[in-house]
């Protein structure tokens, strides 16, 4: 099916922060707008929800901001909107009927430089207060890569400080691997950042990733707890040996309660259970036993541990 591309309405000015665009709106063919290789997100994403909502609609309703093609004669660069282009892109191959083939553009006046162009998107992501969990740091990391970093903090509005910590935090998250949630990345390198660089040199910082992906730390707050660790030698070392948790590490400076003790020495086996029993009551003495209040209590947990132990004696006989 051959389309041509109908312009609708005259030049209008958008608006867009510090940028200020010349659009005409206009109807063009799916397969003549591309979308842009660097943009900040990584490309779009297939939404299953956006396409049935398109579908249903026979269309979109805001119409994509794109610009002339800086390579390519007579197409178009998305700037703004490659999500509902993907969608209307694969409604338009699935169907192939043709109702989803030709999509409304604001089609800019001039190809926008790189700068220009990123600090247009920035701008419309944060009015739209759309930013995923990852999102920021990940628009940061790829803004510096395009642009360097005194004119990524520009764009963003934020200072080059500001815009390094960004690119750390997401440098971290990406070495962060084997979790169900991978957007969870982003908290737990969050937090390993607010920990002191003198706290977290190569080894420490490499530990406490590793003991993420692999499951002896399950939540951001045990990276909080490393501040206090990793300022003890002692809990300091224990944390490193492989195999060992905050909990582990924690216990070196303080000492477990009572009860969190008896958890870890019950459950080992039954001779030891048996002897931990016996070593535990052999401590009190007569004296100790005429002060307790609630005797009947004691007596009923006492005749349920006769019957216990003398099923355990009758299977062992």
């Amino acid at each position: 099916m051959t389309t041509t591309n109908r312009v609708k309405t005259a030049n209008r000015e958008i608006p867009l922060g510090s940028v200020r665009l010349m659009v005409t709106q206009a109807n063009v063919s799916i397969n003549d707008v591309y979308p842009n290789p660097d943009q900040p997100r990584y490309g779009a994403k297939d939404d299953p929800e956006l396409r049935r909502s398109i579908e249903e609609n026979e269309g979109i309703f805001i119409p994509l901001l794109v610009e002339p093609h800086p390579e390519h004669e007579g197409k178009y660069q998305i700037i703004d909107g490659e999500r509902r282009w993907l969608s209307l892109k694969k409604l338009s191959e699935e169907k192939g009927d043709g109702r989803f083939e030709i999509v409304p553009v604001d089609v800019t006046d001039r190809t926008l430089g790189v700068e220009e162009r990123l600090r247009a998107w920035v701008y419309i992501h944060q009015q739209r207060k759309e930013w995923t969990v990852k999102e920021k740091e990940r628009t940061a990391y790829k803004l510096i890569q395009i642009v360097g970093r005194v004119s990524a903090a520009s764009i963003l509005g934020i200072s080059v400080r500001e815009v390094d910590a960004l690119k750390e935090i997401f440098e971290l998250s990406e070495e962060i691997t084997g979790l169900s949630d991978p957007d969870a990345s982003i908290s737990y390198a969050r937090e390993i950042r607010k920990i002191s660089t003198h706290l977290r040199p190569p080894d420490v910082e490499k530990a406490i990733i590793s003991k993420i992906s692999k499951g002896f730390i399950k939540t951001s707050k045990e990276i909080r707890s490393l501040r206090k660790i990793l300022r003890n030698d002692a809990a300091r070392a224990e944390f490193m040996k492989d195999g060992s948790s905050v909990t582990d590490a924690m216990a070196v400076i303080v000492p477990p309660s009572s009860e969190e003790s008896a958890k870890h020495r019950y459950g080992r086996s039954v001779t030891e259970d048996v002897k931990t029993f016996s070593d535990s009551l052999s401590k009190y003495s007569w004296r100790a036993l005429k002060k307790i209040d609630n005797k009947e209590e004691l007596l009923s947990r006492i005749r349920q541990c006769q019957t216990i132990l003398g099923e355990f004696e009758e299977v062992l006989k």
